[in-house]
C-alpha cells in the first residue's frame, strides 16, 4: 500500500515541519489511498485515518480551477443553442473577446474601462496579458481582506496602466489573483448568480461534493471538530493556533476568487475523478462530457519556452523542471536555493514525465495537488500550518516518487547536501524516500534563517505617541482609494489599513531611523502573514514633511511607489 510504505518518512517530514494535521487523497488508475497524519503539542507524528474523515480544510487557490471549469462550462456548454431567452447566448464567442466587452455588454451597473494590453477572456484563464500581482490592495500585512468588488472594478483599468512598465514586451504570464477575480466577476453578471451559487449549482451538486463551503453560514454549521484549525509556526519551532473562532476570506466575490472557500481531500479527489473518467471511462457527469473535459486542457499561458505555463489546471510542466514547487511557500521565502528549487525527476526510461501543478498557499494553510491525465494520477496534500517548511509540497513529491519511479537529478551527486545519510546500506527505494526527509530538513534550516530575521525586525520597540502627536490622523491612496490611518494604542503609535468597507486589525507603527515600519499588534508575537515575503515585504514607509508636519506616507511596492497622502488630523 502506497501511504503504508511511505507512512515512516511523511511522519518524519510532519515533525521537520511541525504541521498539526496533515491530509493526503491519492488516485492511481483505479486505486485510492487516503490517511490522516496528526502531530499533537509535545508529541511524535502518527496516523489517525486511512479513509476520508471528512476534515475540512482552507482550499485557497486550488478553488481557481473551479473557476476556469465554470467559466469553461458557461462560455462553451450552457450558451449552446438559438434560444434567445438564454441568458448564456451571449457569450458563446467571449473566449476570443476582450475581457472588457464581454463584461461590459452583461454588467449593468458598474462598466470597466479597458485593461492595458486588452486581454481577452481566455487570456485571463491563462494569466496572460493580465493585470499584476495586487495582493497589497487585497490585504493588509497581517492578511486582514481590504479589497471590495466596486473598488477593484474603478482601479483594475488603472492600475493595469500604471503598472504597464513592467512588462518589457505586447505579451506576458504574470500570475495574479486579479485574473481570477475578474473571470469570477464576469460569471456572476453573465449567470445574475453568485460564484457560489453558481459553482454548486453546475459543479459541486453534480459531483457530489457536500464537503464544499463557499459562505460563512454553511461553513458555521459544519460540526467544529470537523473544521480544522489554522496554525503558524515560529523560526524556533513554537506552534501555535491562529484566528481562532474565525471564518476568513468569505464575505465578498472579491475574497473568494482568490482566496478560495473551504474543503476536504475527498471533495477534491471527486473533481478530479471525474476529470479522468471523462477522459478515459464513462463520464459520471452529463455537463463533463469527454469533449468536454479535453477541452478543459487546450490552451497554455506559455512561459519562456513555449512549451510550459498556466492552464486551467494551474501549471503544466515536466517533472525535471523547477516549475513543480514554484508556488509552494518554501519557494515563495527562498526562491533559489538547492532545495526549494529541487526537481523531481525523469523516470526510470529517462524520460519526460508531464504533469499540472496547482497550489494553494494562505496564512495557516498550505496545499498542493498534481494531475497526471495520461497516467490517471492525482495526489492531493492538505495542511493547516504554515512554518519554515511547506509540508504539503515535500509530501506530495514524495507520493510522485514512489509511484512513478523517478530518478532524482542529484540524488546521485556527493555534492549535494540533501543526500541522505546512510545512504550505502538502504535500497534505491529507500534512499529516495530518505532523501526527501533530508530535503525538508535542509529548507527548514535555510528558511527558518528568513522567518528569524521577519520576527527580529517585528520586535521593533514602540514608539510613543507623546514623541509624534501630530502624525495621527487618515493618509490616503489616490489611486486604490485605501487609507492609512495612524492611530494611538494606548500610549504608543498604532496604524490600521482601510478599504473601501474594509479595515484591517490594529498594528503597530514604530519609527526606525528616517522611515516607520508596520510590526504586529503584540511585541514579540509575529501575526503578519506570508505576504510578507510577497507583495508586503517591504513594510517600511518613507515620509514627507510641510512646515514640520508630515503630510504624506510613501512606501515602496513590488510594482509601484504607494503614496498615502493626508487628508484629516485625529480629533
Amino acid at each position: 500500500m502506497l501511504l503504508d510504505d511511505l507512512a515512516e518518512y511523511i511522519q518524519k517530514v510532519q515533525e521537520i515541519s511541525k504541521t498539526e494535521l496533515c491530509t493526503i487523497h491519492v488516485g492511481n488508475r483505479k486505486a485510492r489511498y487516503f490517511s490522516t497524519f496528526r502531530l499533537p503539542d509535545g508529541g511524535s507524528a502518527e496516523r489517525i485515518a486511512t479513509a476520508d474523515d471528512g476534515r475540512i480544510f482552507a482550499g485557497s487557490s486550488l478553488f481557481k480551477v473551479y473557476i476556469a471549469a465554470g467559466a469553461s462550462l458557461m462560455i462553451e456548454k450552457l450558451s449552446a443553442g438559438s434560444d434567445p431567452s438564454n441568458r448564456f447566448r451571449g457569450v458563446q464567442n467571449a473566449w476570443s473577446r476582450t475581457f472588457t466587452d464581454v463584461f461590459n455588454d452583461f454588467s449593468q451597473d458598474i462598466k470597466i474601462k479597458p485593461l492595458y494590453g486588452n486581454p481577452t477572456v481566455l487570456e485571463l484563464i491563462f494569466h496572460y496579458k493580465g493585470p499584476c500581482s495586487i495582493n497589497h490592495w487585497l490585504f493588509s500585512p497581517d492578511g486582514s481582506p481590504l479589497l471590495s468588488k466596486n473598488a477593484f472594478l474603478n482601479t483594475i483599468s488603472r492600475y493595469t496602466q500604471e503598472t504597464s512598465k513592467q512588462h518589457n514586451n505586447t505579451t506576458w504570464v504574470d500570475y495574479s489573483n486579479a485574473n481570477y477575480i475578474l473571470i469570477a466577476l464576469l460569471i456572476e453578471v453573465v449567470s445574475g448568480k453568485s460564484l457560489p451559487d453558481f459553482l454548486r449549482e453546475y459543479i459541486f451538486d453534480p459531483l457530489g461534493m457536500n464537503q464544499t463551503y463557499m459562505s460563512a453560514d454553511e461553513l458555521s454549521a459544519v460540526p467544529i471538530g470537523k473544521r480544522v484549525q489554522p496554525h503558524m509556526v515560529s523560526s524556533k519551532g513554537l506552534r501555535r493556533a491562529i484566528h481562532v473562532n474565525e471564518i476568513l476570506y468569505l464575505s465578498d466575490t472579491v475574497e473568494k476568487a482568490a482566496m478560495g472557500g473551504y474543503t476536504s481531500a475527498a471533495d477534491i479527489g471527486k473533481f478530479f475523478e471525474m476529470v479522468l473518467e471523462a477522459l478515459h471511462g464513462t463520464p459520471s457527469s452529463a455537463m463533463f462530457d469527454k469533449e468536454f473535459v479535453k477541452s478543459l486542457f487546450k490552451g497554455i499561458g506559455a512561459l519562456d519556452d513555449e512549451e510550459h505555463g498556466y492552464t486551467r489546471f494551474g501549471l503544466y510542466t515536466t517533472l525535471d523542471e523547477n516549475l513543480p514547487g514554484s508556488h509552494s511557500l518554501n519557494r515563495f521565502i527562498s526562491s533559489n536555493n538547492d532545495a526549494s528549487t529541487y526537481k523531481l525527476g525523469k523516470d526510470s526510461q529517462n524520460k519526460d514525465v508531464t504533469a499540472f501543478y496547482m497550489a494553494g498557499c494562505a496564512t495557516g494553510w498550505l496545499s498542493t495537488v498534481y494531475l497526471l491525465p495520461k497516467r490517471q494520477i492525482f495526489v492531493i496534500t492538505l495542511t493547516n500550518t504554515t512554518s519554515a517548511v511547506d509540508m504539503s509540497d515535500i509530501i506530495s513529491k514524495l507520493c510522485l516518487q514512489e509511484i512513478l519511479d523517478l530518478r532524482p537529478s542529484k540524488v546521485g551527486d556527493p555534492n549535494f547536501t540533501c543526500r541522505p545519510k546512510g545512504w550505502q546500506t538502504m535500497t534505491l527505494p529507500q534512499i529516495h524516500r530518505a532523501h526527501y526527509v533530508e530535503l525538508a530538513g535542509k529548507i527548514y534550516q535555510e528558511n527558518a534563517r528568513v522567518y528569524s530575521k521577519l520576527e527580529e525586525e517585528d520586535k521593533a520597540p514602540d514608539t510613543p505617541t507623546a514623541a509624534y502627536p501630530n502624525i495621527l490622523g487618515i493618509y490616503k491612496n489616490k489611486k486604490n482609494g485605501q487609507s492609512l490611518e495612524v492611530i494611538d494604542l494606548g500610549g504608543t503609535l498604532g496604524v490600521k489599513l482601510k478599504g473601501e468597507t474594509k479595515v484591517s486589525k490594529p498594528m503597530r507603527f514604530v519609527r526606525k531611523g528616517q522611515v516607520f515600519r508596520i510590526c504586529s499588534r503584540v511585541r514579540g508575537t509575529t501575526d503578519l502573514a506570508i505576504d510578507c515575503f510577497g507583495d508586503w515585504e517591504n513594510l517600511t514607509f518613507g515620509f514627507e514633511e510641510k512646515n514640520g508636519a508630515i503630510v504624506c506616507f510613501f512606501r515602496n511596492g513590488r510594482n509601484l511607489v504607494d503614496r498615502f497622502t493626508r487628508i484629516e488630523a485625529a480629533d
